[in-house]
């Protein structure tokens, strides 16, 4: 995971530049996660542990959903979600059967998150 977290930072942080906000990847389930990559204005408005609250309040919501929804399992297993926030956009990218993965923060635009998406598709994928 941490070779493609960092093969997703190097390609998005060219891509992006400044709406590339976070990158993180880790074991979803026992809520252990690594920075891969984190824009310095995020740094300067958010608390360390304002910030991995973030990742796991997403990670969370996903987990749920995973663990509750039976109907849904009918159409395969989740690989991707997008959350548009207001100010913000979030790519989960996960293994649903060893519940690892990894998140990229994004600004909210929709040519942003088009890159993203195929950016974490093409490296998971590879």
């Amino acid at each position: 995971m941490r070779n493609q977290a960092d093969a997703i930072v190097d390609e998005l942080d060219d891509d992006l530049g400044d709406d590339l906000h976070g990158v993180f990847y880790g074991d979803f389930r026992n809520r252990n996660y690594t920075v891969a990559h984190l824009h310095d204005e995020v740094q300067d408005e958010f608390e360390p542990s304002e910030i991995m609250d973030l990742v796991s309040a997403v990670v969370n919501e996903q987990l749920e959903i995973h663990d509750h929804d039976d109907l849904t399992h009918m159409l395969g297993d989740v690989r991707v979600t997008v959350r548009a926030f207001e100010n913000s956009a979030h790519i989960l990218v996960w293994d649903s059967r060893e519940e690892t993965g990894l998140m990229v923060g994004t600004s909210h635009d929709a040519a942003t998150i088009g890159t993203t998406l195929a950016a974490v598709e093409s490296t998971v994928e590879a």
